[in-house]
């Protein structure tokens, strides 16, 4: 459990998040290229401005669970609709 970590700017490549509760952890501006996060509790969890593009199995359902702003750079594999511009649906592309 490391729910409330400050990970801000903290360089994380390759780190392994399997089933970790990071509920409100915050990344901003982390960079988290080849992470894994495969079962991770993302609620709450702050990725403003992190790319996202080469992270391992983060899932559109916990993506959505998470906050991320206009500069976060998702994976292909996730469609966002911003709805607002603080409030956004996530979702696999098929």
């Amino acid at each position: 459990n490391i729910s409330e970590a400050n990970f801000k700017n903290a360089c994380l490549k390759s780190a392994s998040f399997v089933n970790a509760k990071l509920g409100d952890a915050n990344f901003r501006g982390a960079d988290l290229a080849d992470s894994d996060f495969s079962g991770a509790e993302l609620i709450e969890t702050k990725f403003m401005g992190v790319d996202l593009r080469t992270v391992k199995n983060i899932s559109a359902e916990e993506l959505e669970l998470s906050i991320i702003d206009s500069e976060t750079q998702i994976p292909d594999y996730i469609l966002v609709n911003w709805t607002s511009e603080e409030t956004y649906e996530c979702r696999s592309k098929s």
